[in-house]
């Protein structure tokens, strides 16, 4: 008999045709990356990041210790919910300020990183998709690359200032995440 993987293209339904069109071969992921990295965008991208962490200053840390472990070992998780105003105020961020809820989050954890522990330019490193094509979101795999924004931060700064900065970044790093820091 045939192993179940293959019985499954042989299902008499008519929505089967789209369960075999799922799979993406390991050469496509690859092909798509190698015409990436030939791209002039790939050269561009990487002068992109290239430059954002070459103007990165000593980067703060929450943690006591150089390597962070020992912050690590004594984390703990505490949840509140936000209140309903609150999470009202997030959700219509978009309207009330032009930014997204994504940037207004980002904004005010770099915020809380710059005032506790003194720095002006502060480094929060996103986690994002690297699915940009409708091939990459039909694979399978993780696909994921870490950017790094950098946020300056002021005394004087507004909630709308800082959240346009973040909101900027964002965007630029979003269109150039793609690109895995480590090469440029």
């Amino acid at each position: 008999p045939k192993p179940l993987v293959h019985r499954r293209h042989q299902i008499d339904h008519p929505r089967s045709s789209i369960f075999n069109n799922l799979t993406v071969p390991p050469r496509a992921l690859y092909d798509i990356d190698e015409q990436y990295r030939a791209s002039s965008r790939w050269v561009a991208d990487r002068a992109y990041w290239a430059d954002r962490v070459a103007q990165i200053a000593e980067v703060p840390s929450l943690s006591d210790t150089d390597t962070g472990t020992a912050a690590a070992a004594r984390s703990t998780l505490e949840s509140r919910p936000l209140s309903d105003a609150a999470a009202e105020r997030l959700a219509n961020s978009e309207r009330l300020v032009g930014v997204t809820s994504a940037a207004m989050v980002i904004a005010a954890f770099a915020c809380y990183l710059s005032r506790m522990t003194g720095a002006k330019q502060v480094l929060v490193a996103l986690p994002v998709s690297a699915r940009t094509t409708s091939v990459l979101r039909r694979s399978g795999g993780m696909l994921v690359n870490l950017v790094p924004l950098r946020i300056e931060t002021g005394a004087d700064d507004t909630v709308a200032a800082l959240t346009q900065r973040v909101q900027l970044e964002l965007m630029g790093a979003l269109r150039r995440h793609c690109q895995v820091v480590e090469n440029a």
